[in-house]
């Protein structure tokens, strides 16, 4: 019985408990939302990379796909930035202290 407590329990903390986006889904927001602004796009959608996000609703497998994602994006962000001859510093490889 006490296995199947700690059980519901560890369920309950894993479920509800606190979501940590990826520093590279970060970095990706802040450069995608800079992106936008810069060339006067309007915003492109980026939720399911944020807190709240699918990204980070427990599945693992789910997890590492959106954090390829991120890097993937925001590598294609950083040349079509150097593209148009934009300075971007969200996007930088290094964020500035």
């Amino acid at each position: 019985m006490r296995s199947a407590w700690l059980a519901v329990v560890v369920a309950f903390v894993t479920a509800c408990g606190p979501r940590v986006v990826d520093p590279a889904c970060v970095t990706y927001i802040a450069c995608q939302a800079a992106f936008d602004d810069a060339a006067g796009l309007d915003p492109v959608d980026t939720s399911v990379y944020a807190e709240d996000g699918d990204c980070w609703a427990g599945d693992p497998t789910a997890a590492d796909r959106c954090i390829g994602e991120c890097v993937a994006n925001t590598d294609a962000l950083r040349q079509a930035a150097a593209d148009a001859d934009l300075t971007l510093d969200a996007c930088a490889l290094e964020p500035a202290p």
